[in-house]
């Protein structure tokens, strides 16, 4: 059974209409045909209702919680461990005073994906861009 670390920014493309949308619901519904795992830190509904609230066309509510639903039986949420933040806290390190370094939340997907030795699937070129090469474990949406 494949596992994969999900960006919460490749989920909210599932609500919120943007550029690669299309991808991120080829790549949900890929994962669920194949009986798959989706490994999410638990920030990830954080970041997702978040998203919701900041958008300036907001779906209906139940639509949302639908999606979620939709893919609750193929999700495995992960606790924020001391392992975890270390692995994390690490990832953070990586980058320059001019591009700026990671941010810690993007990091928990990446260690997680890390740790459980798969891959963490996400939208964020900047974040791939600054630790890809360093780290891997990663793989941008649109390559997914």
């Amino acid at each position: 059974m494949t596992q994969i670390v999900l960006d919460s920014s490749v989920f909210i493309k599932l609500f919120i209409n943007e550029n690669d949308s299309d991808q991120a619901l080829k790549l949900i519904e890929k994962i669920i045909s194949r009986d798959s795992v989706i490994l999410i830190p638990e920030l990830f509904s954080y970041e997702s209702f978040s998203a919701y609230c900041n958008s300036k066309f907001q779906p209906k509510l139940e639509d949302v919680f639908s999606l979620f639903k939709k893919c609750q039986p193929y999700i495995i949420k992960a606790p924020l461990t001391q392992e975890l933040i270390h692995g994390a806290l690490n990832i953070t390190k990586f980058g320059t005073p001019k591009s700026g370094y990671p941010s810690f939340y993007d990091c928990v997907y990446h260690a997680l994906a890390i740790q459980e030795k798969c891959t963490f699937i996400t939208a964020d070129e900047k974040h791939f861009n600054k630790t890809h090469k360093k780290f891997g474990h990663i793989k941008l949406l649109k390559n997914a």
